[in-house]
């Protein structure tokens, strides 16, 4: 009689991981380029903690060039403790991805999975990702620490890139995330990154961009420190489509060179508590060329405030908000933004909750390079007055733009120019339109920009020489025949009305009248006019 031997196989299902694991690898805990630690497959790593399995599994991960040029590491659901940092050295060329398994039907903060990674000291680092070899990142882990010392819960070393951070839930530390050399084309999709001392501390990144997800502190708790981001040279760092709560974003720029941060459809919301007298976003720093752009961002203060403001920048920044919907559902701040005078600030289009501004204080303080009004509870762009300030070299520094045709745009109160040393220089307005100031415009003195006027005459103006100024205002010297003289102006824009204009000869002290309504070319009359006398002129739209 033959006996035959069949050999049997146990095939173990982890649809937490989407491998199937055969008994004859559970000795080994790997599946070609996966690796497995904690639960029963602690003691093939060494029997340490989570974070010592961690490691040991890494070093065992193919180097490059061979099959998958890295690993994978799961780990297997559960609640973990443990005191060994996990460094992922990519310096020796191999990517690696910690993967941790989701939750069933949960999502938000300390939902996403079913791995806890608790690190336990009160110093150090519980993840570190060192430079190396491109890819890797971690996927579904929730990282936590002890709410005490001086912990990092992830941090970046050396240039990493080309990584992906998916799902990660990172609190308790006393910095959640924090890099001091940029990383490179990085995504963080969906991150929870909240109830940190500083959530963020970013120093550099190119290309990195966070992915929805909510960076906020805990109910009632506002951080001025909450996103730090020092913009070093070439620093690129983009947040889209997620949330910032109770949260304060600090920006340094240090260098010369371009430097771009962006929030683009992000929602900044105090739903538990007051910001106090913090700012949503501070810019500042010693160095130039930075930029900061909101684009179509939401912005509530959903509790009374001391602030006086929603936005602080200094320095040589170029501050830009397109869109938008900012409001107070409380409390009223007395300005959008508080600039010095060597910032730049574009505003276009907001939705301005009437709230949001003090009716009786200034909407804007600074120097602007472009206000294009949006709408704001269904009235206007600012109740309050617009006021800026201008370094007295500046060449331009107001630039206001209705929307054309829109009687609703403009500002209920008054353009202010901060000092009455300083020259405020209004220019580029569409004067196809309202200028959409329901009070006065003041300051020191405005000055005419544009091409010149194009100019035409009779007698002694029918030729003219050495003019000077811009479409609305200038000078001029009539060249023609001693009599009675007029001169035509052509603005190059038509007024909605008309034009009301005036004209001096300066040389022998007599001034002109306007003899024709014109709204396009205006006839200023003159008694008598010299041969190579002198004019000044100027219109204003009506």
């Amino acid at each position: 009689m033959t006996k035959w031997t069949i050999p049997i196989f146990v095939l173990i299902c982890n649809t937490a991981f989407g491998q199937h694991i055969r008994a004859t690898d559970l000795d080994t805990c790997t599946v070609n380029t996966v690796a497995y630690v904690g639960g029963p497959c602690a003691s093939v790593w060494g029997g340490g903690d989570v974070g010592a399995q961690i490691i040991a599994a890494y070093a065992a991960c193919p180097a490059a060039g061979a099959i998958g040029k890295g690993c994978e590491i799961h780990v297997m659901p559960g609640y973990y403790k443990y005191t060994t940092a996990i460094v992922l050295n990519n310096t020796t060329s191999k990517s690696v991805t910690l993967i941790c398994p989701r939750g069933a039907g949960t999502i938000g903060p300390g939902q996403f999975g079913l791995v806890t990674l608790n690190y336990t000291p009160t110093t150090g680092t519980a993840i570190t990702f060192v430079n190396g070899a491109a890819g890797g990142g971690i996927d579904g882990c929730i990282l936590t620490g002890r709410a005490s010392g001086t912990t990092t819960g992830l941090a970046f070393s050396g240039a990493v890139y080309s990584a992906r951070f998916t799902d990660i839930d990172i609190s308790g530390f006393n910095t959640g995330l924090m890099w001091s050399a940029g990383p490179t084309t990085v995504d963080f999709l969906n991150p929870y990154i909240h109830d940190n001392t500083t959530n963020l501390s970013l120093s550099g990144g190119e290309s990195v961009v966070f992915w929805g997800g909510s960076i906020y502190m805990k109910p009632n708790t506002w951080s001025a420190s909450c996103i730090s981001i020092s913009g070093v040279p070439l620093t690129s760092i983009s947040f889209v489509g997620g949330s910032i709560d109770q949260c304060g974003v600090t920006i340094s720029y240090t260098g010369t060179f371009a430097t771009s941060i962006s929030f683009q459809r992000e929602h900044f919301e105090t739903p538990n508590g007051s910001r106090g007298a913090g700012d949503w976003i501070t810019v500042t720093g010693t160095g130039s060329d930075g930029k900061v752009s909101l684009v179509d961002c939401e912005l509530v203060d959903g509790y009374a405030t001391t602030a006086t403001e929603a936005f602080r920048v200094f320095n040589q920044t170029h501050f830009q908000m397109f869109g938008g919907w900012y409001q107070s559902n409380v409390s009223r701040v007395s300005q959008l933004i508080n600039a010095d005078n060597s910032a730049d600030i574009e505003i276009y289009g907001p939705y301005i909750h009437r709230n949001f501004i003090n009716s009786v204080n200034t909407g804007f303080t600074g120097p602007a390079a472009v206000f294009v009004p949006g709408s704001g509870n269904g009235t206007s762009a600012l109740s309050g007055n617009l006021v800026f300030g201008c370094s007295p070299s500046a060449p331009g520094c107001f630039a206001f733009q209705p929307r054309k045709g829109a009687v609703i745009s403009g500002v209920i109160g008054n353009l202010v120019n901060m000092s009455n040393t300083q020259t405020a220089v209004i220019q580029a307005i569409d004067t196809s339109g309202d200028l959409g100031v329901l009070g006065t415009v003041a300051g020191a003195s405005f000055t005419a920009s544009g091409s010149a006027a194009t100019l035409s005459g009779t007698g002694a103006c029918a030729s003219r020489d050495s003019q000077s100024g811009g479409a609305t205002a200038g000078q001029v010297q009539c060249t023609g025949t001693t009599g009675p003289s007029t001169l035509t102006i052509t603005t190059g824009s038509t007024a909605p009305h008309g034009w009301s204009c005036w004209a001096s000869d300066i040389t022998h002290t007599s001034a002109g009248s306007q003899s024709t309504a014109s709204a396009r070319a205006p006839v200023i009359s003159f008694t008598s006019v010299t041969a190579n006398d002198v004019l000044t002129f100027g219109c204003l739209a009506y």
